[in-house]
């Protein structure tokens, strides 16, 4: 809670029968675009400090938590200011088939309600 709290937000408490999604979209709608940018901001590095926890049995602070997600805001901030990059004579990326026997996931991870997932054998 310590990187919650540091930042100031003003969190509606999960409320019975809300699923987490459910939960993150009712408090984006009551913010600025700063701090839903922030918000997001905050639930990666959350998700991050649980992995180190999880699989690495290192444990991350609250205030590393707060850190590292202004360092990864300010970069995402600076990164829209700067030019775009452009590339020359690219070519569409095709979808090539797994090896035979095997299956390839692909899985779009936009934040947007509703899961994009794709599954192919070595025929399509």
């Amino acid at each position: 809670m310590e990187c919650w709290e540091d930042l100031s937000f003003q969190l509606r408490y999960r409320t019975e029968g809300m699923d987490l999604g459910e939960w993150v979209m009712a408090e984006v709608q009551h913010m600025s675009k700063e701090n839903a940018a922030l918000f997001a901001a905050l639930l990666w590095s959350v998700w991050f400090a649980r992995n180190e926890k999880l699989f690495g049995n290192r444990v991350v602070t609250g205030q590393q938590i707060k850190d590292m997600a202004l360092r990864h805001l300010a970069g995402f901030q600076s990164a829209k200011l700067q030019s775009p990059l452009v590339r020359e004579n690219t070519q569409p990326v095709k979808w090539t088939p797994p090896p035979s026997g095997s299956f390839k996931l692909n899985v779009d991870a936009a934040f947007q309600p509703g899961i994009g997932v794709g599954l192919g054998g070595a025929t399509g």
